[in-house]
């Protein structure tokens, strides 16, 4: 993204108490809503709870999805609407430890491959993981690897 964008969000951010990471998620929620035309939204934000666990010393890729949902009223303006999603995304990390897998058995919701039920929408962003990550005593690199996307496979 562009550095002044970058910084523009982060003053939004500032200005209506909310992190960088929530504001370009209300963004993005947004931008969904505009591209489908659908109000009534859900997008998985990935969360590692075992901080939260006391699994401090856990290792490997301990993963779960928040399922979030909103519904966008195109009335009330943009802080607004943020300040909303601050509130829904902080009660959303108070209830990670209900992982996604066991909201999944306690719905009955079955599974299908290809498929990640509940969330048609994943929105992930890694913050300064390539400047930010230490392991002391261990040489290392942080290669960013997005999965490949073909557009012309979108429904």
């Amino acid at each position: 993204m562009d550095p002044a964008l970058i910084t523009g969000l982060k003053q939004v951010a500032t200005r209506y108490g909310s992190s960088f990471v929530t504001t370009l998620l209300s963004v993005y929620e947004v931008l969904i809503a505009r591209i489908t035309g659908q109000r009534d939204l859900v997008i998985g934000l990935p969360a590692a709870g075992q901080s939260d666990m006391g699994m401090k010393d856990l290792v490997g890729h301990c993963v779960s999805l928040l399922p979030l949902r909103t519904v966008l009223d195109e009335e009330i303006p943009f802080h607004e609407y943020l300040k909303e999603r601050r509130k829904a995304v902080l009660d959303a990390f108070d209830h990670q430890r209900f992982t996604f897998s066991t909201l999944l058995q306690e719905l009955n919701v079955p599974r299908e491959p290809g498929r990640v039920p509940l969330v048609p929408v994943i929105f992930n962003i890694d913050m300064n993981m390539d400047d930010g990550v230490t392991f002391t005593g261990i040489r290392h690199r942080f290669v960013s690897d997005p999965a490949p996307t073909n557009s012309s496979n979108s429904p």
